[in-house]
Parts: C-alpha cells; sequence; structure tokens
C-alpha cells in the first residue's frame, strides 16, 4: 500500500512543472524554431537563459505589431525592456508577449531615443 502510494506520489509530480522542464530538455535551435512560429510563445525563463531565444521572440513580436512610429529595431528593443518589466516576480513559465506588446502601444515600455 506504502509504496502505491509513493508511486503515485511520484507519478502526480512528474507531471507538474512539464512546461518549465519541456524547455530545459530543448536544444536552444529547438527552441527558437518554436519561437519562429510562434513569437508569443517567449516565457519568462526563455528570456533569462537564452539571449538568442528572446532576440528572436521581440523581433518576431515587433513584426508582428507593427506598431507605429517605431522602426522595427526600436520596437523590438521595446518589447524586450516591456518583456523584462512584466516578467518581474513571474513564474519561468509566464507568456509575456502580448502584456509587453500592449505596454509598448500604450508608450509605458518605449525606449527612448539618446539626444
Amino acid at each position: 500500500m506504502r509504496w502505491a502510494l509513493v508511486v503515485l506520489v511520484l507519478a502526480v509530480l512528474a507531471g507538474c512543472g512539464e512546461d518549465e522542464h519541456r524547455t530545459a530538455r530543448q536544444t536552444v535551435e529547438q527552441r527558437i524554431a518554436e519561437i519562429d512560429a510562434n513569437p508569443y510563445d517567449l516565457t519568462c525563463g526563455d528570456q533569462a537563459k537564452s539571449a538568442r531565444v528572446g532576440k528572436r521572440a521581440h523581433f518576431g513580436m515587433a513584426d508582428d505589431a507593427q506598431i507605429p512610429g517605431l522602426s522595427r529595431l526600436r520596437a523590438s528593443q521595446s518589447i524586450f525592456y516591456g518583456v523584462t518589466e512584466v516578467c518581474k516576480g513571474k513564474t519561468p513559465s509566464y507568456r509575456p508577449g502580448r502584456e509587453a506588446v500592449e505596454g509598448v502601444r500604450s508608450f509605458r515600455y518605449r525606449v527612448r531615443r539618446r539626444p
């Protein structure tokens, strides 16, 4: 009976946080392929672990959002800033993309030009 309980607990724990463990087993190239398909799939954990993955996502979101008045570079930099701010205090599996883009659209996360 005890072994059955132990097996049950281990089975439940194995399923918890599967999303976070999934990205840990992937190569950077595999994760980039997923991000290229859907840049909004970027997680806070991706942002912290891989600059390459984050950069692809930021440019992908900038291309998708086409924010008036911002070049692709400035939009992606603003989205990076927005993602960084949104991820503060969030779990690694949180997907900040849409919230960050909305923050850039509303001028909350805009990167300013140097004078």
